[in-house]
């Protein structure tokens, strides 16, 4: 045979072996573009030359086989345990993750793929299942477990001595909440494992509390500072009802530095809304039946203390009539919305305001650094008497020129408040407070009319005749 005819042969057979061979890569890669290649397991499913859908389909009907919507996952903390089903806690198969594995063996380059496709067949892979979950429905499904494990925090709190004349401090205890994040990453973990899923330990974070020690001791509230006693009369029980209830709305309070302390932001409306009962109040110098009346002795025990301790005044007010409880000059009346009574707090550590009752009398004490040496005394200077006169009131009910007492008066004053401060007992400082003026009350009487002369008759001429010459 001439060569040439072979070689047009061979040339011929060459193009269709070349043809026939890139048929099969082209009808290759139509078959297996879009499908996973053999020798790939989906934990123990076969996947191989399926498509992804083809192989979602199947494993959805093998996991409904195998109940695992239903299979539940235990949760523990020491010997307490949960248990929550797969679909309750939101989980479900990461397909796209899952069919990463559609890309075994190299599959960017179809033509470089078939030395991996070939080991495939010899070395199976098998890539196991991957999950994810519903943050949503997993939050939901673990509420129960947040609300049994987590506890609150416990603030530091101040504390006093059992004679309360110094200040300790009670530690914070910090509290436990549920990890959500960290339990979900534990329960991520777990999943892997399937479908031997091992109990998950949930995670837990601590939180702080809100007031530590650390945060009490920067206060510096060591011991009392200041206080002051006033007693008041167990004769109107609605009125102690006030003092009572007032004066627990003060205990407690804490003013730290340069702060500014008000009586009515701390107390609040005394009205019958906050459980206060009417009892005499004084309002345009007159003493009346009013709502909250009594605090006024809480607000004046209170600017007492304020005094000894030293702390800046910056609203007070006297009442218009002296009171009962306190001297005047020394009291600080007080009306939600109109008249307030305030200090700053000058020093530079906080101050600590606690209230004390027993049997009738109420004490106000203010903790905090003390200043050695240091000395506060009140004055009253100036003090002017102002008459408190009388009323009388004629009535037909007493006999001509009988008198009869209706009501006690009281006098008024004007005085002169000071504050000195001593150092080791060498004056420093003297402070005029104020220039006080209450107005006096008179007292009332009534007496019985006087006599008339009742003129004989025949007498009435002259009768007018004396008032015509009047």
């Amino acid at each position: 045979m001439p060569k040439k005819v072979h070689l047009h042969t061979c040339m011929i057979l060459t193009a269709a072996i070349i043809s026939l061979f890139s048929l099969l890569i082209v009808a290759d890669y139509l078959y297996f573009g879009q499908r996973v290649y053999h020798g790939v397991y989906l934990g123990d499913m076969a996947v191989g030359g399926l498509t992804p859908e083809e192989a979602g389909r199947l494993l959805d009907l093998k996991l409904a086989e195998e109940g695992f919507a239903a299979m539940p996952l235990f949760f523990s903390l020491g010997d307490n345990k949960w248990n929550i089903t797969c679909e309750e806690l939101g989980v479900e198969v990461d397909y796209q993750s899952c069919f990463d594995a559609y890309h075994t063996g190299g599959r960017e380059n179809h033509l470089l793929s078939y030395p991996a496709r070939l080991t495939l067949l010899f070395k199976p892979v098998t890539v196991p299942l991957v999950f994810s979950v519903n943050r949503e429905v997993f939050y939901a499904a673990v509420e129960q477990i947040r609300q049994d494990v987590s506890t609150p925090a416990k603030d530091a709190e101040l504390n006093l001595t059992e004679d309360r004349k110094k200040a300790v401090i009670i530690g914070d205890i910090p509290g436990r909440e549920l990890d959500i994040e960290g339990t979900l990453e534990r329960l991520n973990s777990a999943l892997s494992y399937y479908p031997s899923l091992p109990t998950i330990e949930i995670a837990l974070e601590e939180t702080a509390a809100a007031q530590t020690a650390a945060h009490l001791e920067s206060l510096f509230i060591r011991e009392e500072i200041a206080t002051y006693t006033t007693v008041f009369s167990n004769a109107i029980p609605n009125r102690v009802h006030n003092i009572r209830l007032s004066a627990a709305a003060l205990d407690g309070v804490l003013v730290e530095p340069d702060g500014v302390f008000s009586f009515n932001d701390n107390v609040g409306n005394v009205g019958a809304a906050q459980g206060y009962k009417p009892a005499p109040v004084i309002v345009n110098r007159q003493l009346v039946e009013g709502i909250g009346g009594g605090i006024c002795q809480v607000s004046s025990t209170l600017y007492n203390a304020i005094l000894l301790a030293d702390l800046s005044i910056v609203e007070r007010t006297n009442h218009g009539l002296t009171v009962g409880y306190l001297p005047p000059g020394l009291d600080a009346t007080v009306s939600y919305g109109w008249l307030d009574f305030k200090f700053l707090n000058n020093r530079n550590h906080a101050v600590w305001i606690r209230t004390f009752l027993s049997g009738n009398n109420i004490t106000i004490s203010i903790y905090g650094d003390p200043i050695p040496g240091h000395e506060v005394k009140i004055l009253v200077t100036d003090r002017e008497m102002i008459a408190q006169g009388a009323v009388y009131t004629e009535t037909d009910e007493l006999p001509a020129g009988a008198v009869e007492k209706i009501k006690d008066g009281q006098p008024g004053w004007r005085v002169t408040v000071w504050r000195i401060t001593y150092l080791y007992g060498e004056e420093i400082r003297r402070e005029k407070l104020s220039r006080d003026v209450y107005s006096p009350v008179p007292a009332q009487y009534r007496t019985g009319k006087p006599e008339q002369n009742i003129p004989a008759a025949g007498d009435d001429r002259k009768e007018k005749g004396e008032e015509a010459e009047n």
